[in-house]
């Protein structure tokens, strides 16, 4: 994750509020979240599947990305 100061955006209370309350969230369904994205990422990746169909691939992308990594 990265941080966000939300100080930065007092100047808009309400959204200052939203993404604290966003930020909340995501800190108490961490594991749900990482578990949901694993499975996305897996049916992304299986062929044939409908999310395969849709989604970028990502095993291809893996592999540029690592050819580029110092």
């Amino acid at each position: 994750m990265t941080y966000v100061d939300f100080e930065t955006f007092a100047h808009d209370p309400k959204y200052q509020s939203l993404l604290e309350a966003e930020y909340q969230y995501i800190k108490s369904n961490r594991s749900d979240i990482i578990d949901g994205a694993h499975k996305l990422y897996a049916l992304a990746n299986k062929p044939g599947t409908y999310f395969e169909k849709i989604s970028c691939k990502f095993k291809l992308l893996e592999s540029i990305y690592q050819s580029f990594r110092p």
